[in-house]
Formats: structure tokens, sequence, C-alpha cells
């Protein structure tokens, strides 16, 4: 999992905002369809407040947790609160709540300030551009082997793919 920031993606294929802003019918669709998954995983959905989110703070914050297993969890936590809960995680204090509530992490505000260092800018930076690179221009993508996949209803694909080249490497 490789966070990234999906506005300077869509700036850097001429988009100023999402594709589900700029074509109307298509961000229709996609909202009725993000609520039909939704259901279909017995999962509670309220559209989020901003779409797409502002997302800079939140993704410093998962790289500031530096490879913890709570990464996951963090990514659900913000997840549930932008598309179930519809609180905005541009804000601080809402990540901070996450850290908190969520992470049960007694030192939110230490992890808070480390994500604004340079260092953690930097791998925000590296990640985002390397998702450039590899012509990601949307989320969720899958990248194996220079062969993207892109949606979540192409996982399964992504995975077939990743066991077919498994399979192929040990038969040679």
């Amino acid at each position: 999992m490789c966070p990234f920031l999906l506005g300077v993606v869509f700036k850097n294929n001429g988009w100023n905002t999402s594709p589900f802003n700029i074509f109307p019918a298509k961000g229709e669709y996609m909202w009725k369809d993000v609520k039909r998954q939704a259901t279909k995983y017995n999962l509670p959905f309220q559209r989020p407040v901003e779409f797409p989110a502002y997302s800079l703070h939140a993704t410093r914050v998962f790289y500031a947790l530096s490879s913890s297993p709570l990464q996951w969890k963090y990514v659900q936590a913000v997840f549930q609160y932008e598309f179930q809960d519809s609180k905005d995680t541009k804000e601080k204090r809402i990540l901070k709540e996450i850290l908190e509530r969520e992470l049960l992490l007694p030192n939110a505000d230490e992890i808070l300030e480390h994500s604004t260092s340079d260092s953690v800018k930097e791998l925000v930076r590296s990640q985002t551009e390397l998702a450039i690179q590899n012509k990601i221009f949307g989320a969720p993508s899958f990248l194996y082997q220079n062969e993207l996949f892109w949606g979540d209803d192409r996982l399964e694909d992504a995975i077939g793919f990743y066991l077919a080249q498994k399979k192929e490497i040990r038969n040679i």
C-alpha cells in the first residue's frame, strides 16, 4: 500500500479536479455505484463533505506511522470517517481523533508533528512522483511488473495476474 496525492496526479493529467466532477454523468453514476457497492458489502455510506478529499495531511500521517502495523487500521479509519461519518479528514483535529480514538495512540501529537517533517514530506512527494511515472491516473490502482489495474473491481484481476506471473517464474 503506497498512498499518494491524487490531486497532484489529476493535475499531471490536465484535470483540476476528479473526472467524476468534470463529467457530471460519470460522477452521478459513480455515486450511485459507490452506494450500491456499500449496500452489497453491508457497509454504511454517506457522501463525503468534500470530494475529492484534501488528503495531504492524512497521507503524511500515514507515512509518519512508518511501517507500523497500525497503518492499515489508520487507512480504514480515514475511509470510515470520510465515507461513513462524513467527517472532513483534512482537519488535523479529526486526524488526531483517529489516532487517539481508533488507533488508541497516546502520542498522537508527536505523530502529527512528525507528519510535517522533511523526511515524511519527501516520502509523500516520492510516492506521488512514482505514481505519475507509473502512469497511475486514479485510485485504487494496483501495479505489478508494470501492469496497471485500476478500480476496486479490478483487484481480482490484479491478483490473478500476480499469481500467473509467480507460477510462470516457478516453471522457468
